[in-house]
C-alpha cells in the first residue's frame, strides 16, 4: 500500500509504482506467460459455433415430439442422443483447451520486468493484466490486489 501526498496521480509516477511493485512480487519468478494463444481462440469459438448448430437442431427435433409416430419417436430420440454426445464431445474439448491455457499462462512471458524500459505498451499491459486483479487509488492511496 502506498500513500499519495497531495491527492494527485501522476502517470509517470504510478507506472514507476506499480514497475517497482510488479519487480518486488515477481522476485521469485523467472517467467510468466501471456495467455493469449491465437491458436485457441478460433478452436473454441469454432466449437462454439458447433455447439448452437447441435442445440438449434435438438430444439427442432423436440418441436416435432408432439406429432410423432412411434418409428419417429424412436429416431428422435436416437438422433438428440447423438447430438448430446457430440455436444458433450465439444464442451469437454473447449474446457480441456481452457484449461491447458490457463494451466501455461504463468510459463512464456520473458523478461519483461528486466527490460521494462524498452518493453512495448501492448507488452506491459499483459502483464499487468497477468498479475494484477485489481488495483485501488483513492483516499491519498494505492492498493493492489494480486492474481498471484
Amino acid at each position: 500500500m502506498r500513500r499519495i501526498a497531495d491527492g494527485t496521480v501522476y502517470i509517470d509516477l504510478l507506472e514507476q509504482y506499480v514497475f517497482n511493485a510488479i519487480k518486488e512480487r515477481l522476485a521469485n519468478f523467472h517467467t510468466l506467460s501471456d495467455y493469449t494463444n491465437n491458436e485457441v481462440k478460433p478452436k473454441v469459438h469454432e466449437n462454439n459455433l458447433q455447439i448452437a448448430k447441435i442445440e438449434q437442431e435438438i430444439s427442432e427435433l423436440l418441436l416435432k415430439v408432439a406429432y410423432a409416430t412411434p418409428a419417429l419417436m424412436e429416431y428422435i430420440n436416437q438422433r438428440v442422443q447423438q447430438l448430446d454426445e457430440q455436444c458433450k464431445k465439444l464442451q469437454q474439448e473447449n474446457l480441456t483447451t481452457l484449461q491447458a491455457v490457463k494451466a501455461d499462462k504463468f510459463n512464456t512471458v520473458y523478461d519483461h520486468v528486466r527490460n521494462w524500459e524498452n518493453t512495448s505498451f501492448e507488452d506491459k499491459q499483459s502483464v499487468v493484466d497477468i498479475l494484477v486483479n485489481v488495483m485501488y487509488i483513492s483516499n491519498n492511496e494505492i492498493k493492489i490486489t494480486w492474481n498471484l
